[in-house]
């Protein structure tokens, strides 16, 4: 009886679609084996918002400039296929890769509207970043026990830097909430921000080391706190010290510094030769196209470093490789609007509601502002810290509204 007492209340379902998001952004992020529940996760969180009207919380926020920009950003990937090198893979990677965007908005922006949901959703964010742990930590054990040498190969581990950098900013968040409460669990939460910071170190990866830079200058910009500031610097020291100490190849790029004249810059090179051959409108949305033109191309380029197809290494290229300096600027459009959002809802918002703008969006700069800069990140949770910044933004010209 109490149990379906329970499954009767409203209450009890409007809980569950930030669980269902939650699950639907861990499973995006880990590599094998989970499609189904990602698929689950949002099927459930976008059947229980269609119920009940909760889906109309979402409408007033569709006229916000961040989504109509988004809009447009999608429409153009997609419309690229009328003169693509391929239309039919170009219109499969469109559909493939934003179809989400459409029905993850309706869950996620009633979600956005409600503090409570709001609060669960972020909290388990911070949860998804201790799986990762967990999950990246049982690989070093395993290959420890089967393999020490592998240990040597950090790429092994570099995928699991990317859920790392885009769910550290909750995690944090956490952290600060236990602190300002004087919570003991906010040495658990400092003790998983130095275990994220120790992994994300030691996949080697420079550029995940600028995102989580990147990610530590959007917090220390909110609030100067001298005792907050020498506590993460504290810990940031004592991990990289450690870390530079007892890790070889994270010596080896330290030392190699900002030099991207290897695979990366030759990589580079590669995409804007064939940008500026069509730079207007581009080859069409797809990686198995950037890569079959490579590949074309390959043996008429002798100056190109790398001799084998590994993608553009950055979204910015990508964008512009597949939609031309037009879906570049539709690109560039929608990351100012971000900005600039966030900006404006920092001034509306009350002190203790700044660190919750803060969290989306570090993980928007972090993972594809900074990151995204260097490596092809997914495009499927663009749309997470977007809608979330919407909503801040939302609420801040409410409120500006009011008070004029």
């Amino acid at each position: 009886m109490q149990l379906i007492k329970r499954l009767s209340e409203r209450m009890f379902w409007d809980e569950l679609i930030p669980l269902m998001l939650a699950v639907y952004a861990f499973c995006i992020f880990i590599p094998r084996g989970v499609t189904a529940l990602e698929r689950l996760g949002l099927g459930i969180a976008l059947l229980i918002t269609l119920c009940g009207g909760r889906w109309r919380h979402a409408l007033p926020y569709l006229r916000h400039s961040i989504l109509l920009l988004l809009l447009l950003f999608v429409l153009w990937q997609g419309g690229t296929a009328a003169w693509s090198l391929d239309a039919d893979e170009t219109l499969s990677s469109a559909v493939s890769v934003f179809k989400d965007y459409f029905l993850i908005l309706p869950p996620l922006l009633f979600v956005m509207s409600q503090p409570a949901l709001r609060g669960l959703l972020f909290r388990y964010f911070a949860y998804c970043a201790l799986v990762v742990m967990l999950l990246n930590g049982g690989q070093y054990v395993q290959e420890i026990l089967t393999d020490p040498a592998l240990l040597q190969n950090f790429k092994l581990h570099r995928g699991w830097s990317h859920p790392l950098i885009f769910f550290f900013p909750f995690v944090l968040l956490q952290w600060h909430l236990a602190a300002g409460r004087e919570s003991p669990s906010r040495w658990f939460w400092l003790l998983a921000l130095m275990l994220a910071i120790l992994m994300i170190i030691a996949t080697g990866a420079r550029a995940a080391w600028l995102a989580i830079l990147t990610v530590g200058a959007v917090w220390l910009t909110l609030e100067f706190n001298w005792r907050r500031f020498l506590q993460l610097a504290f810990l940031a020291l004592c991990v990289g010290l450690v870390s530079y100490l007892t890790v070889p190849f994270v010596q080896m790029k330290v030392k190699q510094g900002l030099d991207t004249s290897g695979r990366v810059g030759g990589v580079w090179t590669a995409a804007v030769d064939m940008i500026s051959d069509r730079p207007l409108l581009g080859y069409g949305f797809s990686k198995k196209i950037y890569n079959q033109e490579f590949l074309r191309r390959l043996d008429g380029e002798p100056h190109w470093t790398v001799r084998r197809a590994i993608g553009p290494h950055s979204n910015y290229l990508e964008i512009a490789f597949a939609g031309g300096l037009v879906g570049l600027g539709f690109l560039l459009s929608l990351y100012l609007a971000a900005i600039c959002s966030y900006i404006g809802s920092l001034r509306i918002c009350q002190r203790a509601e700044r660190y919750w703008v803060a969290a989306p969006f570090a993980a928007f700069a972090g993972f594809y502002v900074v990151r995204g800069g260097f490596e092809s990140v997914r495009w499927a949770p663009l749309v997470i810290p977007l809608a979330c910044l919407v909503h801040f933004s939302w609420m801040a010209r409410t409120a500006r509204a009011k008070a004029d």
